[in-house]
């Protein structure tokens, strides 16, 4: 974090010193305590560590005590995690409410989209449950809110450390329940960890206290204050960089989080939640999931985001589940943050390196199956090198291992569900009853799983929907253009506004030319979201509004309210003169002692009267 709790002393409390001048905190003397054999699951995340540990948060403690009990936590933590881990069972999930597991009535299945096996059971949570994690949150922010920065980085540090870890079991679970490679999961599962660790070296709320203006009478203070209850909804296509990232930063910031994952893959957010569980305060972290409503409203998401003491919603989805959630926060004037997808251009000059420019188009394209809000959507290529760059493409495309996820030589998975893949069928139907011609893929694989291979679609233009469309899938339009305004101006033609990129050698101007693009997220031979980490991210027209992801002005502007300070300054009384040492050091030839002196010399005989 760059500084850690240093040493308290008799005369004072403790300082913060630097990283470079510290010593390594000792390992306690005393031996811990083995746990019974009959709460050996139990006492760890329940008993005394966890409990002592925020009584010296709450109560103050030195920043030595602190550490020290910091450390036993850890000690004993890392002794039951192997066993923890070991017992978890995905068919006996619960909800996080309140810092306790809670079962439900009711559940829902979660199958696999590569098998179709049973992966876990979800819990559904009633409405008076989801009640109950709001009113935990909004009670136990207001603790949390107060403390300072040091102690809230702590312990996500540690939420940091438990998932990493964690990393390849819920790698393995996301795996599972997503079809996704185990590649992509390892990733997602390592960003999400990193998150923890970077938002708590970066985003301290403490130090954002500026002064903006200061005259004799007043001075005028700017400061960040927590928003209160956010409430994140996490999708299904990267439900744990998209769920637990927003949860982080709103954390560290003070506010407490409802998290709601999607009802297709909830699982791995359910058992991070667990393991965060024993780290932070009670009411501060809630996970909680239901089935899907169907659009008959009553649903799980729905009733967070029309919540009162909700303050803040995350949403990352579709346009038209995104217009709900702003409609329904308009009553309460809660805050939103929306990511609602893309129909990314990327736009190929004749001059590019086809060779390379394939591999980073499919890369950009095909990533998660296309299941991803910044994907390629559009390929625009210009007609002098349209037929070998497509050629080029297909022969890459033909190349894909596609299989299980937990295959690691596997690059692509399934389709998430059904309801995707029937979607990829119907586009393709409809692109070639609009004169499109498949040259590779174009139907399901195999008997077994949602699996449909990447597709290059020609002879297709702007009027058909794959084109118009965010078709978040592995089918690719490929476009030909005579010179670059047609290309930059048929690109710009959309609704959407996520993302763009241009591929030429001469990267001077393919800088210029990328200023043209509407998007939020304009890139330069490449087409990759892990390249915009530590900058903002968000979207034009319908891909949503909000910035986020910058560990910096945009994150606090997203997740903090700004307070104006308006200070009265002390008025100090002139201070008196010694008569006898102002006359002889003559005090009427300086004007400023003249001008105290005047104010005293009522009667105008020379002497002060008070």
């Amino acid at each position: 974090l760059g500084v850690v709790p240093a040493m308290a002393t008799a005369c004072g409390p403790a300082r913060v010193l630097p990283l470079s001048r510290l010593e390594p905190v000792p390992a306690p003397r005393r031996p811990l305590r083995k746990p019974l054999a009959n709460d050996a699951r139990r006492r760890p995340l329940d008993g005394g560590p966890r409990r002592a540990c925020w009584l010296a948060f709450a109560s103050g403690a030195s920043a030595a005590t602190v550490a020290g009990v910091r450390r036993r936590r850890q000690l004993q933590s890392s002794r039951s995690r192997s066993m923890l881990m070991a017992a978890w069972d995905p068919m006996k999930t619960s909800l996080l409410i309140n810092g306790k597991l809670c079962s439900t009535e009711e559940s829902f299945d979660i199958f696999s989209p590569t098998t179709d096996e049973l992966v876990g059971i979800a819990p559904h949570a009633t409405e008076a449950q989801l009640e109950q994690a709001v009113l935990a949150a909004y009670n136990a922010q207001q603790v949390w809110g107060s403390l300072p920065h040091l102690r809230r980085s702590i312990a996500l540090a540690e939420c940091c450390g438990a998932i990493r870890a964690e990393a390849k079991e819920l790698a393995e679970l996301a795996t599972r329940e997503s079809g996704r490679p185990i590649a992509e999961t390892s990733v997602e599962v390592a960003v999400a960890a990193a998150i923890f660790e970077a938002a708590a070296a970066s985003l301290d709320i403490d130090t954002q206290e500026e002064s903006v203006r200061e005259d004799s009478d007043q001075r005028i203070v700017l400061r960040r204050l927590p928003l209160g209850v956010v409430a994140v909804i996490a999708p299904w296509n990267a439900p744990i960089v998209l769920g637990w990232k927003p949860t982080a930063v709103a954390l560290i910031c003070g506010n407490s989080v409802v998290l709601k994952p999607s009802p297709q893959n909830p699982l791995t957010t359910l058992r991070i939640g667990e393991l965060l569980r024993p780290l932070l305060p009670p009411g501060v972290l809630n996970v909680v999931t239901g089935r899907d409503s169907g659009g008959r409203g009553g649903g799980a998401g729905e009733l967070l985001v029309n919540h009162k003491l909700v303050r803040k919603v995350v949403f990352t989805g579709s346009i038209e589940v995104g217009r709900k959630v702003m409609a329904s926060c308009a009553d309460n004037l809660t805050r939103v943050l929306l990511e609602l997808g893309g129909n990314d251009p990327a736009i190929v000059l004749e001059d590019c390196n086809i060779a390379e420019t394939v591999e980073g188009i499919f890369q950009g394209a095909f990533f998660n199956n296309g299941q991803t809000c910044c994907a390629i959507k559009r390929l625009y290529v210009q007609e002098s090198i349209f037929e070998p760059f497509v050629q080029a493409l297909v022969r890459r495309a033909c190349k894909s291992r596609i299989g299980n996820g937990l295959n690691r030589n596997v690059e692509l998975g399934p389709l998430s569900s059904e309801k995707q893949l029937n979607r990829m069928i119907e586009l393709v139907a409809d692109a070639k009853r609009n004169g499109g011609r498949v040259l590779c893929g174009g139907k399901p694989m195999g008997n077994t799983g949602y699996f449909f291979p990447p597709t290059i679609v020609v002879g297709v233009k702007e009027g058909v929907r794959l084109v118009d469309e965010e078709q978040f899938g592995p089918v690719l339009p490929v476009m030909p253009f005579a010179d670059v305004a047609e290309a930059l101006h048929r690109a710009n033609s959309t609704q959407f506004g996520l993302g763009a990129s241009i591929w030429s050698q001469d990267v001077a101007r393919a800088n210029k030319l990328a200023r043209y693009f509407r998007a939020g997220v304009a890139w330069v031979n490449r087409h990759d979201i892990g390249s915009v980490r530590g900058a903002p991210f968000g979207g034009f027209n319908l891909s949503g509004f909000g910035r986020t992801g910058d560990l910096g002005q945009c994150d606090f502007g997203e997740f903090t309210e700004l307070m104006t300070l308006v200070l009265g300054r002390e008025k100090k009384l002139p201070k008196l003169m010694d008569t006898k040492r102002t006359a002889k050091s003559g005090a009427g030839d300086d004007p400023n002692l003249r001008t105290l002196f005047d104010l005293h010399d009522g009667d105008g005989d020379g002497r002060l009267s008070f």
